[in-house]
């Protein structure tokens, strides 16, 4: 069993070190969000972003992120200083073919801190999608196929699991157990995790997607409930709000070997994911492409 007291919590979340992050994409070529026509197009999913953040750090009582993040037009603000930032690293940002990864970190003492790396523009991978094809669809081959091994140990829902944050080492451990390493790119492989009362809970990067039947009957898309600590990601909000998804307890002795399921984060869209019950295997000298 993976988890921390409440001791280790408060101890984790202290440290002068510990931040509250968000990623997200940004690029000149992204297509235009269909639901919030007035969200910058080049800043994906911003505004859940900075609500994402605000929750965090009102949950961790950070008054001076709080009081950050609460400002009048603070999107505005924290666009101008994502813009400001790219432009100063990275040459032709404002052209439509290229595409960056930028991550927002916030301390307790409200200093922020921007980071950024540029990925591969793959047009194919649905960003706002208002529905996902049932498992025996097909959908573009350009969306790739992610392994998804699943962890056997259980980790202890908490604040540091509801929210992204830089502390790392559980999901590091759990990716290391099934076979996958800092050097292994996204595309080889992800990682389920499972809380303590055996719900599986999200991917070590990514939210994840079940077809299921709800208690009425009905089969359709459903997301690890908030309940089970799930990552309370800005992609899952999109999916249940925009594209008829719906929370459910989603248990990991359910889950089936060979599963095909749906995974997504705001770093890497939407994209197709399928279970086993192996280890990975492969190793790579690549530098993590984990979304």
């Amino acid at each position: 069993m993976l988890g921390h007291t409440t001791t280790d919590i408060d101890d984790i979340t202290s440290s002068p070190n510990f931040e509250i992050t968000s990623t997200l994409t940004y690029s000149h070529g992204l297509p235009p969000n269909p639901v919030h026509t007035s969200s910058p197009q080049q800043c994906y999913l911003l505004d859940y972003a900075v609500d994402r953040l605000l929750l965090a750090a009102k949950e961790l009582k950070w008054s001076r992120v709080v009081s950050s993040l609460t400002q009048p037009n603070v999107s505005d603000i924290l666009l101008r200083e994502i813009e400001n930032h790219i432009h100063w690293e990275h040459a032709d940002a404002s052209d439509p073919e290229y595409l960056f990864i930028v991550r927002i970190a916030f301390k307790k003492n409200g200093q922020v801190t921007l980071m950024s790396g540029q990925r591969p523009h793959v047009t194919a991978i649905p960003l706002y999608p208002t529905q996902f094809p049932a498992p025996n669809k097909k959908s573009s081959k350009q969306i790739p196929i992610i392994p998804v091994y699943v962890d056997d140990r259980f980790m202890v829902p908490s604040q540091i699991t509801r929210h992204k944050t830089n502390y790392r080492a559980p999901y590091s451990e759990a990716r290391a157990r099934v076979g996958l390493h800092p050097t292994t790119p996204f595309i080889q492989g992800e990682v389920l995790l499972v809380n303590t009362e055996g719900e599986v809970m999200d991917g070590g990067f990514t939210t994840i997607y079940f077809w299921r039947q709800d208690e009425g009957g009905n089969w359709g898309w459903r997301t690890p409930r908030q309940e089970s600590g799930t990552k309370l990601g800005v992609t899952r909000r999109w999916a249940l709000e925009n594209a008829g998804v719906t929370e459910m307890a989603i248990m990991a002795k359910d889950v089936m070997d060979g599963e095909k399921v749906w995974l997504s984060s705001a770093g890497g869209g939407f994209v197709r994911g399928r279970i086993t019950f192996e280890r990975h295997l492969a190793d790579s000298s690549a530098s993590d492409g984990g979304l």
